[in-house]
């Protein structure tokens, strides 16, 4: 490499350069005062971003010129190379620091710049996500979402300020944006719908379950009505069952009083109906009758209820 482009002129010609510490301190010192010397430049500006760069890489001529040099001398000198490599690599690594310390404007600044791209593209990601969803933040598509989860999306990407700091991808995050709005648009449509039909479906069904309920419980008021009257119905003849057979033996009852009594006339008793009414009493208990039978059976004749029989 030509002497011309770097920041010092001397002769590298020589073992000396490298491997006397003095010479080597003075080499780096020399071209730290060049480095000094460079013009501050704007990073922020493509002029001085191109400055900046130069300066850097004819720090970096000159090093790659002064260790091209000190490998010549190491592959001619095999006696002294670890000496030649240790001040080689001390130049190296000294005009390494200067060279990154020169361009670190621009490096910083690209690093910015890479940074504020990587949050833009992150911005339009996200508002993709709105619709088609990202399993990695755990954010569900639109079509899995109800209609007011959809409505809410909707809002939030409506609300979404897109402005200068979206920097280089304003445009495209505008336009993806308004996508985003047609598809979660039509998704809300055909959710609504669904979730219409849904509601539609389950009115239905609760109404059919009622009316069964309904009919249900009307078929069991109607069952127990029935077996009720049934059950009144087969009292009712129970009743007129024993009714007729507590006629019949009552009747029996009579006649068997009626013929005792004109077997054994009854002499002039001092209250007559008191002695037959005792007497008719006595005789239908004695043919089988339950007392209470015959007592109510007697009083029934003697009130007349029975107007085809008498106590006589």
């Amino acid at each position: 490499m030509s002497e011309e482009n770097t920041l010092i002129k001397a002769d590298f010609t020589t073992h000396e350069v490298f491997t006397n510490p003095d010479i080597v301190d003075k080499i780096i010192a020399d071209v730290q005062e060049k480095v000094n010397e460079q013009e501050d430049h704007d990073a922020t500006t493509e002029a001085g971003r191109k400055a900046i760069k130069t300066d850097a890489m004819t720090i970096g001529k000159t090093r790659i010129f002064i260790e091209g040099h000190g490998k010549e001398l190491a592959a001619v000198a095999k006696a002294i190379p670890k000496e030649i490599d240790k001040g080689r690599k001390r130049i190296k690594d000294a005009l390494q620091v200067m060279q990154d310390e020169r361009r670190r404007p621009v490096t910083e600044w690209e690093a910015e710049q890479a940074a504020i791209k990587d949050a833009n593209e992150a911005k339009v990601k996200s508002l993709l996500a709105m619709s088609a969803g990202d399993p990695e933040k755990n954010i569900f598509p639109a079509v899995q979402l109800t209609a007011a989860e959809i409505k809410d999306r909707i809002w939030e990407a409506e609300s979404l300020v897109i402005d200068e700091t979206w920097g280089e991808v304003k445009a495209l995050g505008e336009v993806q944006r308004e996508e985003v709005l047609t598809c979660l648009n039509n998704t809300l449509e055909t959710k609504e719908k669904e979730e219409a039909e849904r509601a539609e479906l389950e009115k239905l069904r609760a109404e059919a379950e009622a009316k069964a309920q309904a009919e249900r419980e009307e078929r069991i008021r109607a069952e127990a009505a029935a077996k009720a009257k049934a059950e009144a119905a087969a009292e009712i003849e129970r009743a007129k069952m024993a009714a007729e057979q507590a006629k019949e033996r009552a009747e029996e009852a009579e006649q068997k009083a009626r013929e005792a009594t004109e077997a054994k006339p009854d002499p002039k008793p001092a209250n007559p109906d008191a002695k037959a009414m005792n007497g008719a009493y006595k005789s239908l208990v004695g043919y089988g009758m339950s007392k209470q039978e015959a007592r109510e059976l007697v009083q029934a004749i003697k009130a007349g209820e029975l107007p085809n029989l008498a106590i006589v």
